[in-house]
């Protein structure tokens, strides 16, 4: 078995010679770039859930709502939260 595995790796490196292949060298500035969102693991509370369903009732946009709810809230969040409170509606039923 080591005797194939020794005579595919000489005919690699026949097919594309022995040259190592080049890596991007690591950026030390993208690792200290500032997170994107403050409030990561938001704990939503019952008053804000409820106020998220009723700025969805009144047909209002994801930002809009997100701008509404204030506390640095994205659009994905709001989004997110308001399928999670219907699918947790569906499964009560």
């Amino acid at each position: 078995m080591n005797a194939e595995k020794e005579l595919l790796l000489a005919l690699l490196i026949e097919k594309y010679g022995s040259k190592p292949i080049a890596q991007k060298p690591a950026n030390p500035e993208k690792s200290k770039r500032p997170r994107k969102f403050k409030n990561v693991h938001h704990k939503w509370t019952t008053f804000e859930k409820e106020k998220l369903v009723q700025l969805r009732r009144r047909e209002m946009g994801w930002a809009e709502i997100a701008v509404a709810m204030g506390k640095d809230f994205t659009a994905a969040q709001c989004h997110s939260m308001y399928w999670n409170i219907l699918v947790a509606n569906k499964a009560v039923k």
